[in-house]
This record gives C-alpha cells, structure tokens and sequence, in this order.
C-alpha cells in the first residue's frame, strides 16, 4: 500500500469539544486549571516579578534610611516606578528582557559599585 492511498481511521470530533475544553481546563473533566489562558500565566509571571522588585525597592529604602545616603534613595524610588512600568509589558517577550535590564541596572551594577567603594 503506497503513502497516497493510506487511510486512517479518525474518530469523529464531538461538538463543542474543544469550548468544554477550554471553559474546563487544560484536563477537560471538570477541573479548571489553576493558572489558565497564557495571559493569565504572564500575569501571575508579571505579579512575581513585580513584587520582587517591590521588595528589592524595600530592601535600597531600609539601607538608605540605615545609611543616610541620598543615592541609595534614589536607587528605591527609581525601583519602585519601575514596577508599574514593567506592568506595561506584561504578556509580551521584551517583559523579560526588561525585567533583567532592570535588575542589571537597579540591583547588580548598584550592588558591584557599592562593593567595590567599600573600605576595609
């Protein structure tokens, strides 16, 4: 038997199917799945996200405050309107690539600077 004459035996698609599906879950018997549309799942990403740069703006504001110094202020102000800007690009691929530039510019290279000034 050649490839052109093959047939396969398909069961017929039930109607509907697939909406049960997608209003039921991923598992279509019932049980929602926890975290749903991929819209969904960015924005539980972009919420993980977001809080931690939330609390990285905490952790520069409790230092300035300990420290009295004027850049590690700024370092927590600038932390937390970067939050709701990172917001803006929830459910989008550059949302990671600006998370890790904010990351790089808000907690790596201020952490490097202020180890590298440290005397001892």
């Amino acid at each position: 038997m050649s490839a052109a004459t093959m047939t396969f035996d398909t069961p017929a698609r039930e109607p509907g199917r697939d909406l049960r599906r997608a209003r039921d879950g991923a598992g279509g018997r019932g049980q929602p799945d926890p975290v749903g549309h991929p819209r969904r799942r960015a924005a539980i990403a972009s919420g993980c996200l977001l809080r931690d740069l939330a609390f990285y703006g905490i952790g520069w504001a409790v230092s300035a405050a300990m420290y009295r110094s004027r850049a590690l202020w700024g370092l927590a102000f600038r932390s937390f309107v970067a939050a709701p800007v990172l917001a803006a690009f929830t459910g989008y691929d550059e949302q990671y690539l600006a998370y890790a530039a904010a990351l790089f510019l808000l907690m790596a290279l201020p952490g490097f600077l202020l180890m590298r000034g440290a005397k001892g």
